[in-house]
């Protein structure tokens, strides 16, 4: 009965060991996925004040919320304001920023920077999918946790460019 069951384990490991992978944990994986017109690309990036949206249409929706304060030492804003900007980018333009995205192996980064989530953060995060592949790094900033990676903050600042580099084009503001 021992040996039946040695027999078995043996075969099985060798069959697995035979057999393409089917899935890898999120860090082994390749930040190399295929660009095609199927694709569906999906940028999105969000911070406690402001959003940015690319959608899959190449639409860039960008959301500002600005605060103001009758009291300077007040946690309470007394006034806030939502300004919403909506234009279209081409398709080059975008995969240009998917582009950046991947040189700088965003995908590579891990799924979440900074602060824990029950800790008080101010949370950044950035979602990229195209086709199939998706990732999705959370930071969340705050003085006694650790920095955002470097490349986190590249991708970020990329992503802030670009909308405000579009809205100027398109609107002139």
């Amino acid at each position: 009965m021992r040996q039946t069951r040695c027999a078995w384990s043996v075969m099985l490991l060798f069959f697995l060991a035979a057999c393409p992978a089917t899935g890898l944990p999120e860090s082994q994986k390749k930040d190399t996925p295929a660009i095609n017109a199927e694709n569906k690309l999906l940028i999105k990036y969000t911070a406690p004040f402001r959003q940015i949206t690319l959608t899959p249409d190449f639409s860039l929706v960008d959301i500002e919320e600005t605060a103001e304060y009758d009291n300077p030492v007040s946690a309470e804003p007394s006034k806030t304001t939502k300004t919403e900007r909506r234009v279209q980018v081409t398709e080059k333009d975008a995969r240009n920023l998917l582009g950046f995205i991947r040189e700088n192996k965003f995908g590579q980064l891990k799924d979440a920077y900074g602060a824990n989530p029950e800790e008080r953060s101010y949370p950044h995060s950035i979602l990229v999918q195209d086709g199939t592949w998706k990732k999705e790094v959370i930071c969340r900033s705050s003085p006694t946790a650790e920095a955002c990676p470097e490349v986190f903050m590249k991708v970020e600042n990329k992503i802030i460019e670009f909308a405000h580099k579009a809205v100027q084009l398109n609107t002139g503001e």
